[in-house]
């Protein structure tokens, strides 16, 4: 229990700290630089236009120093929310793609998805510690066993079951923290996965409203054309992959094998660019009856 609470109480320091300092936090932890003063960046000057197209705050915007072609947006609320973009993104991209990939992340902090982004993030990083404790447990016990301790405790008074049972208690504690927080990590990342399918969805379909929804599709194609060619390239920092499913293009998740497909927080990309293609064309105005000939 107090291991449990030690973890809960991490979890919920790390959700009061992201409520604070919001997307900045997640963007500063890649390396990111804050641009936002610069307001001749186009990049910036994009933001701006398409937040006020979308009636929110213009969020801060940051560059993420990778080759990478990722992009992202965060935070609790729209008032502490960031955009983040990669340099390998705007090397990649025309000023068009570009601007449907940044409708995209604006789509995000309007439909409230950065919000249930960060609180799933901080969620399945308390269940990866739950595993972490429960290692560190058993490390505890082998150690304290190694350095004579186990032996001493063994010409103490024990419990005829725990004699007759040779596992020591701790032990078992500690296997049982592991397994709990093992279930707890597949299934936060289940449930990650499932709905950031769908905001996935959801977000293109802001994008498409707000922006040019073919550059939108050619964004996407492109983005997945350089990641099967370029796969070393990496978002920086060890806790990146605790928010992948905040990035437009998702990250390689070799961990979990098979399972990759329900794991996958992102739609395949042919699904993605049909559904943009279809909702463009029914944004394009119905063609206009041809004029009667003239009598």
């Amino acid at each position: 229990i107090g291991f449990l609470a030690i973890v809960g109480g991490s979890a919920i320091f790390q959700y009061m700290f992201l409520a604070g300092g919001g997307g900045h936090v997640v963007a500063r932890s890649m390396g990111g630089r804050d641009i936002s003063k610069e307001t001749n960046h186009e990049v910036v000057q994009m933001v701006r236009e398409l937040a006020n197209k979308a009636r929110i705050p213009t969020p801060a915007v940051y560059i993420i120093p990778t080759q990478q072609m990722n992009a992202f947006a965060a935070g609790m609320n729209p008032k502490n929310a960031v955009v983040a973009v990669t340099e390998g993104i705007m090397a990649r991209l025309n000023h068009e793609e570009l601007k449907a990939v940044i409708g995209h992340e604006i789509g995000h902090i309007l439909n409230g998805d950065c919000k249930t982004g960060t609180q799933m993030a901080v969620a399945i990083a308390g269940f990866s510690s739950v595993a972490w404790m429960g290692l560190r447990l058993i490390q505890f016990k082998s150690m304290q066993s190694f350095m004579g301790g186990g032996r001493q405790q063994s010409h103490s008074s024990k419990s005829q079951k725990e004699k007759s049972s040779g596992i020591d208690p701790v032990l078992l504690a500690g296997i049982g923290i592991i397994v709990l927080g093992g279930v707890l990590y597949l299934g936060g990342n289940l449930l990650k996965a499932s709905i950031s399918r769908e905001r996935e969805y959801a977000a293109d379909a802001t994008a498409v409203a707000l922006c040019d929804g073919r550059a939108l599709a050619s964004a996407l194609l492109k983005i997945s054309y350089v990641a099967q060619k370029q796969p070393e390239a990496a978002m920086p920092a060890a806790s990146s992959a605790l928010y992948s499913h905040l990035y437009i293009s998702p990250t390689p998740m070799p961990f979990f094998g098979g399972l990759n497909s329900l794991m996958a927080t992102h739609p395949p990309t042919a699904k993605r660019v049909k559904a943009i293609r279809e909702a463009s064309s029914n944004l394009l105005p119905a063609p206009k009856a041809p004029a009667a000939p003239a009598a």
